[in-house]
């Protein structure tokens, strides 16, 4: 895997992150909730100056976050990342069928546009009920939209997700829940390329299953490479991978992802990407590991196709099993 970063590195002819690259970056929070939130337990003040401190250390210019409680919960870490000395500007809730957990985006800059896409639904057939027809049933947390606009002109659509976790539903297969959720993602992420043609586009998510499963899968394929979405697979200084510790179980995995498409891979500076890692914080943050981006912010060259299929084309970044 180090031989195919590198190679990554020297086929896009990666130089050192400039002034004019920007960098995004993906975190859950694990609840940041307030007193009031829905009756959840508010989150103690050390995890949260944690969750400050990992944020401020890692600097990204477009955060996207979830497990956010309600907009009081986003005042509360906007107040303390402007005490901490963090210059963001804008931030703003997704606010979906999910009343207790939330995507939310904060960013130095004001994107062009925002939106939340909640009017989302699937079929879906009961467990308990199995001789039924298939019922509708919608996606939680619904998808995060932004669109970031750059002096030199240049476009980034940014897509965030948090996909049906890997606790039992009283009604529906939750493996089911996730896999049609992710479908409804990629087929958002193929509409925003139809209607805007060369769209450099980024998704992060925290997908709640591993690479090579059938949710997962779904979403990265789709037959031309100019319709899949190409796992970006940051690593930490030890080349580590793992995004999402179970306490319970003491176990680590990665289940937070970021994406690319095809049209964005030039522009994508491998050798700067990361999974920010405080050892005597990250824990009293988050369950969860933030992954981070660079990327170029001016248009690059469109990629080799035969080179591209050829590094990504295994079953770590394409799910071939």
């Amino acid at each position: 895997m180090k031989l195919k970063l590198v190679i990554l590195a020297l086929f896009f002819l990666l130089a050192p992150a400039r002034s004019d690259d920007t960098t995004v970056m993906f975190y859950n929070l694990c609840n940041y909730f307030v007193d009031g939130d829905y009756g959840g337990n508010p989150k103690a003040e050390f995890s949260k100056n944690a969750i400050v401190k990992m944020i401020k250390d890692a600097d990204p210019d477009i955060l996207v976050v979830t497990e956010m409680g309600s907009v009081e919960s986003l005042r509360d870490l906007m107040a303390q990342l402007t005490q901490a000395g963090c210059k963001y500007t804008f931030a703003k809730i997704c606010n979906a069928y999910d009343k207790n957990r939330h995507l939310a985006l904060i960013s130095k800059n004001e994107p062009e546009t925002f939106e939340c896409k909640k009017d989302l639904s699937y079929k879906i057939k009961p467990k308990d009920k199995p001789d039924s027809p298939p019922e509708e049933y919608h996606v939680e947390r619904g998808f995060l939209h932004a669109v970031f606009k750059f002096p030199s002109g240049y476009s980034l659509h940014v897509v965030g997700a948090h996909l049906k976790s890997k606790l039992l539903h009283p009604r529906y297969n939750q493996t089911d829940m996730r896999r049609y959720e992710a479908r409804l993602l990629k087929y958002f992420v193929n509409e925003l390329q139809e209607k805007t043609p060369g769209a450099n586009i980024i998704v992060f998510g925290d997908m709640n299953d591993s690479s090579d499963s059938d949710p997962m899968v779904t979403l990265r394929l789709g037959g031309k490479p100019e319709k899949k979405l190409y796992d970006l697979r940051p690593v930490d200084a030890r080349n580590a991978v793992w995004t999402h510790w179970w306490n319970q179980e003491d176990s680590y995995g990665r289940i937070d992802y970021a994406y690319a498409n095809y049209g964005l891979l030039p522009e994508i500076v491998f050798s700067k990407n990361c999974i920010p890692h405080i050892p005597e914080l990250w824990m009293f943050a988050s369950d969860h590991r933030p992954v981070k981006i660079t990327l170029k912010t001016e248009n690059q060259p469109p990629p080799d196709q035969k080179t591209v299929e050829k590094l990504f084309n295994n079953e770590i970044y394409q799910g071939g099993r």
